[in-house]
């Protein structure tokens, strides 16, 4: 048996693709042939032509393609050596041979071999010389040619230009949704609606087009793995799960190199020898794996061994050797500090230089290339068992959501993806505040201590009044680290298009691009990882980025869960899981129809039902509060959007109040039906909404906007 066949249904289409095409150029090369007999050029792109389509067939192991394109080569390859004259019959052969090939790729297309259905599977082929056949109306006009005329490719530089039309085309629509925003008109607001779907429509199909599926680099992986194992001296095998999980062109094209060298730091460090392997009781061959899946908006890739683990003895011992650090210092360090280590210009644990490892240019290299996309890495390891690299990566790097914010009269730009949560401090007695520690600002959050830095001062400003006022913080993730970031004012969040800075901003590290907002004035985009290193707010921090007091005694922490809050139907709070949140919308009144019982409003390429909260949860007064007559409308009205597996409902609410993460350290049973518990968040009682039973009285529909 062929070692190379697959039967992988995405590259068979490759293949059905690539040889309809190449079919096409031979029919065109024919007749210019018929032309020009003598043509040398002529004949050598038919044979390519030719060649490519036998190749690629051997592959997939469809041996009747691969003799009929075969013959096709011999005829060529007499014709240009002049052992075979040239005439009208030498075309004719080679036309038939082109549409028996043809015909044979339809009954690969229809059956996914070259048996034609109703044919036994014993059926003898026929051994008539493809020179001899002669095409009939009826091959001609049955060509299966419905999967090429189905695909066509564009060139990249086409796809960057259009990308970067739609991003003009977003900041016109941000600008028309600012203006429209002042405008009571329901007429106006509607048609601005509607230019946001068709907009957001079609950035997200052309971000699609530019997606690629991970496997085109999955694919690379197993040729390096075997030759680096024949090197080493090494068993390995390795494991592929996800292959279908889609990048950006250039994001994929950015983690190429970050992904090889932890592929092979995981076979010359990870993997053991069989020898060592077996005296552990493991078995000879190791195993390496590769895994990505999509979650949350971003691309999770992890590169795992089954190897030896991650020594942090020995790790700490080369570091004080180098003069990375002191004695006393590595025996204060805890499991993450060590493993920093790892992550420091010209750290190697390998005793001696050779072509895989040893040089010192590793890791730090991967996590700076890994930074520079807004991407994170994290290492999980255990001695003896094995090490997992942890990355999570952007979708794509040219159309962010963002967290628009003000310092004096200036406005910047912070990706969402490092964005945890907002916190207003008030000035009120015995009120939440910053506390000081050896001058620093930190900010005691559920129970631990959260570094915080002041963006003016960060940007050469002058150094914070401890005694201010009112304070907005904003609690950003750098990595593996949390802080807070201290601004004038939140204003509102956008989807930006990321403009590169210019030369002379090249080099300041805190900011990573610039954008124009909706009311055509340029924002600059914050760099969060730069901002924590200009800081130095990373150093000596512990897990999550935060300081544990002292006093605080170890004991196991409650489960943290992520809740969006909403006001109920009788002033009381209700809880959503985040995890259950896709997004959150407005929509004017005149947007939702109905549909029979049912209120449903037209959303991102298909029907949205909705169920309002106060119909789930009904008051539990005996008059109805002022202010709850229908809204007017021309008002906008809020919908969660909220999802799990192909089920999806929009919840209309009256007022989104805030995102809570935090232990639910309090817990009680629902009492009235649609509410799952009750539970205690920001110090408030507040009943969790049942979600789950709400989508699984939904139909199952795709994702709306599913694919972009």
């Amino acid at each position: 048996m062929n070692p190379f066949v697959t039967n992988d249904q995405d590259f068979i289409k490759d293949f059905l693709i690539e040889s309809y095409e190449n079919l096409d150029k031979v029919d065109a090369l024919l007749v210019r042939l018929e032309i020009t007999p003598g043509s040398s050029e002529t004949l050598d792109e038919l044979f390519r032509a030719f060649h490519t389509i036998k190749g690629t067939s051997r592959m997939f192991a469809f041996e009747k393609v691969e003799a009929l394109t075969h013959e096709g080569e011999d005829f060529l390859a007499k014709l240009r050596d002049g052992r075979l004259r040239f005439n009208a019959k030498i075309i004719d052969s080679l036309l038939a041979i082109a549409d028996k090939t043809r015909a044979l790729l339809g009954v690969i297309e229809k059956t996914g071999g070259e048996t034609p259905p109703g044919a036994g599977p014993n059926s003898p082929p026929s051994n008539a010389p493809p020179s001899t056949v002669q095409p009939t109306e009826d091959d001609l006009s049955e060509e299966p040619a419905a999967l090429a005329d189905s695909t066509l490719r564009v060139d990249v530089a086409v796809m960057d230009r259009l990308m970067a039309q739609v991003g003009e085309l977003v900041l016109s629509r941000n600008q028309i949704v600012q203006r429209a925003a002042l405008d009571k008109n329901p007429r106006t607001q509607i048609a601005t609606q509607r230019l946001n779907f068709i907009t957001s429509e079609l950035q997200g199909h052309v971000m699609k087009m530019r997606l690629q599926p991970i496997a085109a680099l999955w694919n690379k992986m197993p040729r390096l793995v075997r030759d680096l194992s024949l090197r080493l001296g090494k068993e390995v095998r390795l494991n592929t799960t996800g292959a279908e999980t889609e990048l950006d062109k250039k994001v994929l094209e950015s983690i190429k190199d970050p992904l090889t060298h932890l592929l092979r730091n995981a076979l010359d460090h990870g993997i053991e020898t069989p020898r060592e392997r077996r005296a552990r009781g493991k078995a000879p061959e190791g195993l390496v794996s590769l895994r990505a899946h999509h979650e949350g908006g971003v691309v999770k890739i992890e590169v795992a061994d089954d190897g030896g683990g991650i020594d942090l003895a020995q790790i700490r011992r080369t570091a004080v050797e180098k003069q990375f650090i002191t004695a006393e210092e590595a025996a204060g360090l805890d499991e993450r500090e060590t493993i920093k280590l790892l992550f420091r210009p010209g750290f190697s644990t390998a005793s001696a230089v050779s072509k895989v490892s040893g040089r010192g240019v590793g890791l730090d290299v991967v996590k700076s290339n890994v930074e520079q996309i807004g991407g994170t890495i994290e290492v999980q390891t255990q001695l003896g068992h094995g090490t997992v690299f942890h990355l999570k990566i952007p979708l794509t790097l040219a159309i962010l959501p963002a967290l628009l914010v003000t310092l004096g009269s200036d406005r910047y730009a912070i990706p969402q993806a490092s964005l945890l949560e907002l916190i207003r401090l008030k000035s009120r007695a015995g009120g939440p505040s910053l506390e000081w520690i050896d001058g620093s600002a930190v900010f005691r959050l559920r129970g631990k201590l959260l570094p915080v830095i002041f963006l003016k001062q960060v940007l050469g400003g002058e150094p914070p009044a401890k005694d201010r006022a009112d304070i907005t913080l904003v609690v950003l993730q750098a990595g593996e680290r949390a802080f807070g970031l201290v601004v004038d004012r939140v204003t509102d969040t956008e989807e930006i298009v990321v403009k590169p800075l210019g030369r002379h901003l090249k080099r300041v590290s805190v900011f990573e691009g610039a954008t124009v907002l909706g009311d055509g004035k340029v924002a600059l985009i914050l760099d969060v990882a730069g901002l924590a290193h200009t800081a130095h707010v990373l150093a000596g921090t512990e897990e999550s980025g935060f300081f544990t007091p002292a006093s605080a005694a170890p004991e196991a922490a409650p489960a943290v869960e992520a809740f969006l809050i909403v006001r109920g139907p009788d002033d009381g709070r209700v809880a959503l899981p985040l995890s259950r949140v896709a997004r959150l919308e407005e929509f004017p009144a005149t947007a939702i129809e109905r549909a029979g019982p049912e209120e449903v409003i037209q959303y991102r390429g298909g029907l949205l039902r909705l169920v309002r909260l106060n119909s789930v949860l009904k008051e539990r007064r005996g008059a109805p509060r002022r202010g709850a007559e229908p809204a007017p409308s021309s008002a906008l009205q809020s919908v969660v959007v909220c999802g799990k597996e192909d089920r999806w409902l929009g919840i209309l609410v009256e007022q989104i109040l805030d995102i809570s993460e935090e232990p639910l350290v309090a817990r009680a049973a629902g009492k009235r039906p649609g509410v799952a518990a009750t539970v205690v968040l920001r110090g408030r009682v507040t009943e969790i909404l049942d979600v789950d039973s709400l989508l699984a009285r939904a139909d199952s529909v795709p994702a709306p906007g599913a694919g972009l």
